[in-house]
């Protein structure tokens, strides 16, 4: 079908080129309209040919095909990763430290003196503020951790930790105990390890269309440690009525659409 309709559009080309290559009337109302259908028949088939894909992979999945699952990843996507160069870099060391010093400037305020004019404010609201009493001893419960873990998203990559939602999952009942003591008495002396702040930071190439060679190109995301996802997922309906999006956040809103802003 698609060769028939390739060879659809050079027919009409040549009979374009044919009458001079004009720019308005039947002729090239037909080579326009030719080159519109083979062009949205080649978005559909790559359309059509993803959704076969996927499905093959959740068939596989679902049938506990391992073996085939991962052959079909690795034929369609693996190359999708697969650049041994970036910025001219070709050793893991080198393009490690490219993308560190990319993702570390994407932090950095642009205009300092703004940064620290902010965080003076932050500094004098803050040494005022007082809230409401909250029971940091009682306001973790075992029964919301175990409610937290078991809501996790499950076939996740696992954090620098090594550890996935299905180990704790799966682990022993006494586990949601020994956190939920863990997690109150992080409450109680305002303390975090700092090991809850790591993060695998693992760069994913933004379009197939994009050149895998240019850093530039590729955009990072962060793996957090599966019980510091726990954590923050206690702390949510704890803290929520005290926190508040800006009316300027157009994403990552529950149960909110994302509307691209208009600028003039």
């Amino acid at each position: 079908m698609s060769s028939v309709r390739c060879l659809k559009t050079s027919q009409h080309r040549v009979w374009w080129i044919a009458a001079g290559r004009p720019k308005d009337g039947p002729v090239a109302q037909t080579m326009r309209k030719a080159r519109q259908e083979y062009k949205l028949h080649l978005k559909r088939m790559r359309v059509s040919q993803q959704s076969c894909f996927t499905n093959d992979l959740h068939d596989a999945l679902s049938g506990k095909d391992f073996n085939s699952f991962w052959k079909m990843w690795n034929s369609k996507l693996n190359n999708r990763f697969g650049s041994r160069v970036i910025n001219g870099a070709n050793d893991h060391g080198s393009i490690a430290d490219i993308f560190a010093d990319i993702y570390a400037a994407c932090a950095q305020p642009h205009r300092s003196h703004c940064c620290d004019k902010r965080q003076q404010q932050f500094q004098t609201r803050y040494s005022c503020y007082s809230s409401a009493d909250l029971d940091t001893a009682g306001a973790i419960s075992v029964e919301m951790v175990d409610s937290v873990i078991r809501n996790m998203k499950r076939g996740r990559a696992p954090g620098p930790d090594g550890i996935t939602a299905e180990y704790l999952l799966y682990s022993h009942p006494l586990l949601c105990v020994l956190l939920s003591l863990l997690f109150r008495l992080m409450l109680v002396f305002t303390y975090v390890p700092n090991e809850f702040g790591l993060g695998l930071i693992v760069p994913l190439l933004k379009s197939d269309d994009c050149d895998s060679t240019v850093a530039d190109n590729y955009s990072a995301i962060t793996i957090s440690p599966c019980i510091s996802k726990a954590f923050e997922s206690c702390l949510i309906p704890i803290f929520s009525p005290w926190l508040e999006s800006d009316i300027l956040q157009f994403g990552f809103k529950k149960e909110g659409v994302v509307v691209m802003p208009y600028t003039r």
